[in-house]
């Protein structure tokens, strides 16, 4: 779907962009009587800058859409009934109605979300599931689909079966044949996640060399990272940092040292965007002055890694949706397979949500000081991030207490605490850490 305006080419609208959160907002906008003025204020809150005018122009096409919708398929509705006694999907599932009457509210509604609310969902599910246990049979394949939540599927399979298994869930969701009989051929996109557990289940990357549910590197992994520099750079997908014209920062670290430990912030603010690397500001200063207090590895010193979960940099982390994150994942997986740390410190809320791969927003103060288990199999502790303990020093205290929880792991791991060195806390230095532009 897009939107066509004189002398411009169309924008597509696809999630992470300003025109799909418009859209969206303009959607929820009708049910609350939401006027163009009041969502872009909303929007520009969540640092979404979009003109009063494209706002207006996208209300007004949905309005109008929607009444549509409300006012006009009602009576198609219940025309069809009267004449054949039912009323079908798109995929010609049909639904008797031996009773309706057309001022029966309930029945209306229930026709209407029958053609074209749940039901044409559930038949595109269907035709997805029919293909893929014919081509899991066809093949000759071990795996078998154990269930389905509303648009997901999951499979049980072998590892060996993997890659083969990913492909055939890629191309069944993704087959443009199932939106044929609509009159709008809206793409459909998938994402392909496996793991041991549903709880830790991290994207399928099918152009990564090795993929995280069995990784064994065994190139450079500073070439590796390279490559991984080199795809990222030119990223534009997240209208968000736009306005920083997509400027990218790297991690910071030695990559040719087994790590130990990988400090995963948010992303890069202006001052780690001008030094060229992560961790550099205030916050940065704070958290290299606390790790080094509490006795932690940090860059420069072997075995120690910082990274952010968006390569993006902007003003602040404000305003970062699920998109956004979703957006780097791949990026931020295959950096952590080449790394491969024994335990990763996610500091903040977005580092969480990109590193255990939560969808929703999460609570800090119940998931500050808690471990769990990462896909690639490292202990991930869950922190406050820096900045928000230099906006909020009443909660010093619990950031100190969950360093502590790092320096007692690595001890139980045997891992080499370091010693203090004289002058470490004065900057990074870093053979691979970069700072790179890419514009549109």
């Amino acid at each position: 779907m897009a939107l066509e305006r004189a002398g411009e080419p169309p924008d597509p609208i696809g999630k992470g962009t300003a025109v799909y959160e418009l859209f969206k907002r303009c959607v929820l906008g009708q049910g609350y009587g939401a006027f163009p003025n009041t969502i872009q204020e909303q929007m520009e809150k969540d640092d979404i800058w979009v003109s009063l005018d494209r706002v207006t122009e996208i209300h007004t096409m949905v309005s109008s859409v929607l009444s549509q919708v409300t006012q006009v398929f009602p009576l198609q509705a219940a025309a069809y009934i009267h004449r054949d006694g039912y009323i079908e999907t798109v995929y010609h599932r049909r639904r008797h109605f031996p009773n309706f009457h057309p001022r029966d509210r309930g029945m209306v509604r229930q026709a209407v979300n029958f053609a074209m609310g749940q039901s044409p969902g559930f038949d595109i599910i269907k035709h997805i599931i029919l293909r893929v246990a014919r081509e899991f049979r066809q093949g000759g394949l071990l795996a078998r689909m154990i269930g389905q939540i509303h648009d997901e599927i999951m499979v049980l399979c072998p590892d060996a079966e993997i890659h083969r298994v990913a492909g055939i869930m890629r191309d069944a969701f993704c087959d443009p044949d199932l939106t044929q009989p609509f009159p709008h051929r809206v793409p459909l996109g998938v994402e392909v996640a496996t793991g041991k557990r549903y709880g830790s289940l991290v994207t399928y990357d099918f152009d990564a060399v090795s993929q995280p549910t069995n990784v064994v590197v065994q190139e450079d992994p500073r070439a590796a990272y390279i490559r991984i520099v080199r795809e990222a750079l030119p990223c534009t997908k997240c209208d968000f940092f736009a306005p920083y014209g997509w400027g990218k920062v790297g991690v910071a670290g030695n990559l040719s040292v087994p790590c130990d430990i990988a400090w995963v912030g948010s992303n890069p603010g202006l001052e780690e965007m001008e030094a060229g690397a992560p961790f550099f500001g205030r916050s940065g200063r704070f958290l290299r002055q606390s790790a080094y207090d509490a006795g932690l590895p940090i860059p420069p010193l072997p075995g120690a890694i910082f990274m952010n979960a968006l390569w993006c940099g902007s003003e602040s982390s404000q305003g970062i949706l699920a998109t956004h994150i979703a957006n780097c994942r791949p990026f931020l997986d295959r950096t952590l397979a080449i790394v491969r740390p024994k335990i990763i410190v996610a500091l903040g809320n977005v580092a969480a949500r990109a590193v255990l791969r939560v969808h929703g927003d999460i609570g800090m103060e119940q998931m500050h000081g808690t471990w769990h288990d990462s896909p690639i199999g490292a202990r991930v502790l869950v922190c406050y991030h820096p900045a928000f303990i230099l906006r909020s020093p009443g909660f010093g205290g619990d950031f100190v207490r969950a360093l502590g929880m790092v320096s007692d792991a690595l001890t139980a791991l045997r891992l080499p605490v370091p010693a203090r060195r004289p002058g470490s806390s004065g900057g990074i230095v870093s053979e691979v850490a970069f700072v790179g532009v890419a514009r549109a």
